[in-house]
């Protein structure tokens, strides 16, 4: 598995009185990587070698025609095309239409490196203006989808695209992408379910998500035991929206207490 690579956090989300709530904070990570570099490329046959291949191919099609053995000739001349025509040519590069929907990262280095990938689907541009080969393709733990098509060995025109497609899994310990909880597990009735999705009267924190149920206290619209304001705050109850009262930055869902006030 790679090493994640945090890039910006911010709270899970909000509770919802008398049903769940999540406590704490997740950050967002590359979910993969693509590598790349430089394609090599085969270079172009002069103008001059172009000259002598056509005269050699004209003089061996003249005794091909005037000589009794011209079939087996004939066939050389055939050969000698071929590997004229091969020489001539430059490598072919593989092109994809750019896609306008799900931009993702771009390889936009021409000495090459590596680009991030993001959640679900996202196309992925050539704007080094040289052709790229990808070198290599790894995804952080999380389910690809067949849609992938960036691969390791395929080369990119430049202004040539490929799609990837990156999905959470549910089960792996890691709170990411649009799960409210990730315990590990794929069983119900213990706070988070088994699509990761938080379960009533319970709250969740941590990842691995660690889940706790409720005291009825919490929702019996009293302000009462260790709570900061009516249901909420406290160790045992679901954080209080902006403008409740707190103690402390876990007391809020937006993890930030000011003055005895949830911001």
């Amino acid at each position: 598995m790679l090493g994640k690579k945090p890039i910006s956090s911010g709270v899970l989300g909000a509770c919802v009185l008398g049903a769940s709530c999540v406590v704490g904070a997740a950050s967002a990570y590359a979910q993969g990587t693509v590598a790349y570099e430089p394609a090599p490329s085969a270079p172009a046959m002069s103008t001059v070698g172009l000259v002598i291949v056509a005269v050699l191919l004209a003089l061996a099609g003249y005794r091909a025609v005037r000589n009794p053995a011209g079939t087996r000739r004939l066939t050389l001349l055939v050969l000698f095309a071929a590997v004229g025509i091969l020489l001539s040519a430059r490598t072919s590069y593989l092109v994809r239409g750019v896609s306008a929907v799900g931009a993702g990262a771009a390889f936009d280095n021409p000495l090459g490196g590596q680009i991030n990938l993001g959640w679900g689907f996202e196309s992925h541009e050539n704007t080094s203006g040289i052709p790229i080969r990808i070198t290599d393709v790894a995804y952080d733990g999380h389910n690809a989808q067949p849609v992938n098509e960036c691969v390791a060995g395929m080369i990119l025109t430049a202004n040539g695209s490929c799609n990837t497609q990156v999905e959470a899994v549910c089960g792996n310990g890691i709170v990411e992408d649009t799960e409210q909880c990730d315990d590990s597990g794929q069983s119900d009735f213990d706070g988070c379910s088994s699509v990761c999705t938080l379960e009533d009267g319970y709250k969740c924190s941590g990842s691995p998500s660690v889940c706790t149920l409720m005291p009825s206290t919490c929702s019996d619209h009293v302000k009462n035991t260790f709570e900061t304001d009516v249901d909420c705050g406290g160790q045992e109850c679901r954080p209080c929206a902006s403008g409740k009262h707190c103690n402390l930055g876990s007391d809020c869902a937006s993890g930030t207490c000011t003055s005895h006030v949830c911001q």
